[in-house]
């Protein structure tokens, strides 16, 4: 996750321009309101997409969670597995997150996303050589304070999240420092852009819809990629 930095005094009467990182992703719901076979599919179909893209933008970095999509992908197309394997070593395709699948905070014990996390990094360790230290939750409407010492126990050192929106809940713009009682913290922030572009990014900055926004933020990141039912990124973006 890139630490936010805020504007700082110039010595030049202009005025500094800021930098936004797009961060190309894709959620995806395997079971929201189809069968585990159907987001099957839309994991597969986004996952060669996906590498299809690193393979041909130099540059390009793909970013995507969740352990038991590349199981699904292992076990029913092998091909793409082993590409997504050379794209990670490569450095074109980043494990991000780091659980199992990414947890419903609300109702879920400790326990259960203790285990989310360890299955995830063990099969992420297994496979890819990777140690994800940057946790995903674009979906959960709430994240409970114990929560940061389960993050940070499991060798997180940041967060990103998209709910509950600032309609709901106002909170810090741009990165902020989540701590627990305990002492227990990691650099947090809330992404409004959500994950849902649909093709707009370049309209969506340039007419002022999230400049405004993130106007006092000084550089800033931007999710980029398509949700709920599949789909990353796209030559329209």
């Amino acid at each position: 996750m890139p630490r936010i930095t805020r504007p700082t005094a110039q010595t030049s009467t202009k005025s500094p321009r800021q930098k936004c990182f797009l961060v190309c992703n894709a959620h995806l719901d395997p079971v929201w309101l189809w069968t585990w076979e159907e987001g099957l599919t839309e994991a597969i179909s986004t996952y060669r997409v996906a590498a299809d893209f690193c393979e041909q933008y130099p540059g390009f970095v793909f970013n995507h969670n969740e352990s038991v999509l590349y199981e699904w992908v292992e076990r029913n197309d092998p091909e793409l597995f082993r590409r997504i394997q050379r794209l990670v070593k490569k450095g074109s395709w980043h494990i991000a997150g780091g659980s199992y699948l990414q947890p419903d905070l609300i109702a879920a014990s400790g326990e259960s996303l203790i285990r989310h996390f360890l299955v995830g990094k063990t099969y992420f360790a297994e496979k890819f050589g990777r140690q994800p230290t940057t946790a995903y939750n674009f979906d959960s409407f709430g994240h409970p304070q114990g929560y940061i010492q389960i993050l940070a126990g499991c060798g997180f050192d940041s967060y990103v999240f998209c709910r509950p929106s600032k309609s709901v809940q106002p909170l810090a713009i741009g990165s902020f420092v989540w701590r627990h009682a305990s002492g227990a913290e990691v650099v947090a922030r809330r992404s409004d852009d959500h994950y849902i572009t649909q093709g707009d990014i370049l309209k969506s900055m340039v007419d002022g819809k999230w400049g405004e926004f993130y106007k006092n933020e000084g550089d800033f990141m931007f999710l980029w990629g398509i949700g709920n039912h599949g789909g990353g990124p796209s030559h329209a973006e």
